[in-house]
């Protein structure tokens, strides 16, 4: 089992997988994008994250929104 790998059998090969998808969709996203997760991430409201980049705290909800969906559409 490689470094990668969690579990033994199917688990494994879900996790990897898993992995493989979140890459996949992380390197297709543009730079305001993968900003606006980080940003989240590190527990700032919408209004910070729309200060930080330069854009409303409307476009803000929309993009997450839209990256909530492909996320999940794509992780599942």
């Amino acid at each position: 089992m490689d470094a990668g790998s969690v579990g033994t059998g199917s688990a494994a090969f879900d996790a990897v997988d898993f992995v493989d998808q979140l890459d996949n969709l992380m390197s297709s996203l543009d730079e305001e994008e993968v900003s606006m997760i980080g940003l989240k991430s590190d527990a700032h409201t919408n209004q910070q994250v729309a200060e930080q980049l330069g854009i409303s705290e409307r476009t803000v909800r929309r993009v997450l929104k839209r990256l909530y969906c492909r996320f999940e559409k794509e992780l599942s």
